[in-house]
């Protein structure tokens, strides 16, 4: 039982250090248009947080960082004009996921959104399984009206009874997707 409650502590350390890193991600593209005054020092912390080589923001990142925000030429396709730079090695993939991910131009659904901050709270706050952590997860996010939908959302806000009954092997998650 102790090394459950040291390795919750560390999942909780690690939650509040993302939070921590991940607080500051509010950028837009409007904050990084040319005609903000801040725009320079907004591109460097589009570099810190998307944690681009050398916290740089080179030519080629601004070419991509343009194109995503549509400030690119009027005829040019984004999508295109990013895989061309990919392809040709000039900007890694990573790093336009990153970039994308700071501005908040990902185009994650909500549910695959919740999955996964279900996910990482039940095995990093709450300390269930990997297998626990998905099945909660699925339903949290998928079903939130099913029995396990409505525990886990429960149990992700704290309390401790929806926990329990997550953490017992026969609950209502492990029984495959249906309820």
């Amino acid at each position: 039982m102790k090394l459950k409650s040291v390795l919750t502590k560390i999942g909780v350390g690690i939650s509040c250090f993302m939070a921590v890193t991940f607080s500051h991600a509010a950028l837009e593209c409007k904050d990084i248009e040319r005609s903000n005054y801040d725009a320079h020092e907004n591109m460097q912390k589009l570099a810190i947080e998307a944690r681009l080589i050398d916290g740089y923001v080179s030519r080629n990142h601004e070419a991509v960082i343009w194109e995503l925000c549509g400030y690119g030429e009027e005829d040019s396709n984004a999508d295109e004009f990013v895989k061309k730079m990919t392809d040709a090695g000039y900007v890694r993939r990573s790093e336009v996921e990153s970039i994308k991910e700071v501005l908040g131009l990902d185009k994650r659904s909500p549910a695959g959104k919740n999955y996964e901050y279900a996910y990482i709270k039940f095995i990093n706050d709450i300390g269930l399984s990997s297998a626990e952590s998905s099945h909660a997860a699925s339903f949290y996010a998928n079903k939130p009206n099913s029995e396990c939908g409505k525990t886990a959302k429960r149990a992700l806000e704290g309390d401790q009874i929806a926990i329990k009954k997550l953490e017992k092997e026969d609950n209502t998650c492990t029984s495959g997707y249906e309820d």
